[in-house]
């Protein structure tokens, strides 16, 4: 992987990435560690990556907020570049009916799903 083998050559200081997701659509990562002041809102939470192939994770509760469930599955691949996210019906409708249940929701021509998320 292209990290590990950054730190392996002594190119960078730790064997990892930040990535800060910017609502405004200026984002950032950052290789070999992570601004604190500016990435973290609160305590940063690691996860232990359980593949060798993927950046897999596991997965057992979801929470956002004071809203939480219990997802269908027990690991998820986090993927910072998808464009899409997959992930079973049943937790999508867990999600979309708590989160949008009072927004205007198109089902688009290729099957996926669009709904207004502004306040």
């Amino acid at each position: 992987m292209f990290v590990p083998s950054l730190h392996k050559q002594g190119a960078i200081k730790n064997n990892m990435f930040s990535l800060f997701i910017d609502q405004s659509a200026v984002s950032m990562m950052q290789i070999g560690g992570y601004d604190l002041k500016r990435y973290a809102k609160g305590p940063i939470k690691w996860h232990k990556i359980i593949s060798p192939h993927w950046w897999q994770i596991n997965f057992d509760d979801v929470r956002v907020g004071d809203f939480s469930f219990k997802p269908s599955t027990n690991e998820l691949i986090v993927d910072s570049g998808a464009s899409l996210n997959i992930l079973p019906t049943s937790d999508y409708e867990t999600i979309v009916n708590h989160f949008f249940s009072q927004k205007t929701c198109t089902k688009m021509d290729n099957t996926l799903t669009a709904c207004e998320c502004t306040a």
